[in-house]
This record gives C-alpha cells, structure tokens and sequence, in this order.
C-alpha cells in the first residue's frame, strides 16, 4: 500500500520550477524594498527574472538553494517560537523592539546564517571533485564542519567573543 510521502514522490520533478520562482520573488521583494533600481517596476520584473533565470541554468546553485531554504525556514520557525513564548510570558512589543536592535542579538544571528552558509556551501561545492576509489563525492568537508570538537571550538570562541564585548563595554562605561 502506497503512503502519502510516496505518492507526493512527484513534486521533485517541480522542484526546479519551486526554486526559480523562490528567486525570483525573492530578488524582486529586495530590489523593490530597497529602490536598487528605482521605480520602474518593469525593469526589476526584468533583473529578477533574469537572476532567476541565471539561478536555473546552474544545477549547483539550485542544489545549493534547495539545500540551505530549509535551514532558514527552520531558523524563522524556532525564531517565532521563541519571541512567541517570551511574549506569551508577558514581554511587551516594545522591549521585543529593543531586544532585536540590540547588537548581541542581531550579531548571534549573522554568525548563525554565516555558519548555515558555510556549511552548506561545503555540502553542495565540495562534490565537485568525485573520490578517486569509490566515485562517491566527499564529504569530509561538512564532516570536519560538524564535528563535535569544531563545533565546541567555534562555540568556545563565540562565548569568549561575547565576554570580551561585554567586559570591555562595562569598562568603558565605569
């Protein structure tokens, strides 16, 4: 008997044409958000089709979006749990306000997209050379990323930064 996750086996035939429109409404929401090329609606309508286009033709970087959306959306999800619940334990729009412009936060959240992309630009980048004995591609790339004593390492300096920052901001300040 055929499950759901079988029968919808179909939708990765699509999945190019997910990922060009993804890009494309994406580049045209930042070009448009941030006036990159004025007003005229048609000729960002023309750059994000085009980018979206460039984007399709590449089967590295489609693996590399498909490989890394996920990872974003999972950050959003748990990013919107956990304001929800600090919400829901009585913090005010306001101070939510104040804690997202806060430098510590919005920097934590850089060093984790810039780590996702790290990773994910070894996942996808490092296959292109096919191990000599198996043909497999490696992936003693993302191996040594994820590693536990890697990721104590960048976590140990990540608290050291941090402690720095707040030391040397309390000194200042006394």
């Amino acid at each position: 008997m055929a499950t759901i996750l079988q029968d919808l086996g179909f939708l990765e035939f699509f999945l190019p044409v997910f990922t060009f429109l993804f890009i494309f409404v994406l580049v045209y929401a930042v070009l448009d958000k941030f006036k990159l090329m004025g007003e005229n609606k048609w000729l960002k309508l023309i750059a994000a089709f085009s980018v979206a286009l460039l984007f399709l033709f590449s089967q590295d970087t489609l693996k590399f979006v498909q490989f890394i959306t996920p990872w974003f959306v999972v950050l959003v999800v748990v990013a919107l749990f956990i304001l929800s619940l600090f919400m829901f334990m009585g913090l005010k729009e306001g101070d939510v306000e104040k804690t997202i412009k806060d430098p510590v936060v919005y920097w934590t959240v850089i060093v984790i997209i810039i780590i996702l992309l790290i990773i994910a630009i070894g996942e996808v980048f490092s296959g292109l050379a096919p191990d000599q004995q198996s043909g497999n591609p490696p992936t003693e790339g993302l191996k040594a990323v994820t590693h536990p004593r890697t990721l104590g390492a960048l976590f140990l300096l990540v608290v050291a930064a941090f402690a720095a920052k707040f030391i040397s901001s309390h000194v200042e300040k006394g």
